[in-house]
């Protein structure tokens, strides 16, 4: 049997980790239970991209897969949206 193995989340970035290549940034998703982060990583030219163009406290939305990593389950990111920022009131 074939696995789909496939995760689409949205959220505001809340943390922000750049290594070799690879950058590392949290989700704060809301939940109807409250609030859960989401580990997420990209990397090669999609990791350039967040790098240069993603800040703490913006919205994502992020295509990938679920992976395992030494803290547990992480999203491996496919496709990244990042939302206009607004202005808060």
């Amino acid at each position: 049997m074939n696995s789909l193995n496939s995760v689409l989340i949205e959220g505001e970035c809340v943390e922000l980790a750049e290594g070799a290549g690879t950058v590392l940034f949290i989700l704060s998703v809301n939940t109807a239970a409250g609030a859960i982060m989401a580990t997420v990583r990209a990397v090669g030219r999609l990791g350039q991209a967040c790098a240069e163009t993603l800040k703490v406290g913006r919205g994502v939305r992020v295509v990938g897969r679920l992976e395992a990593g030494e803290a547990g389950i992480r999203v491996y990111a496919e496709h990244v949206e990042i939302m206009p920022m607004q202005a808060k009131p």
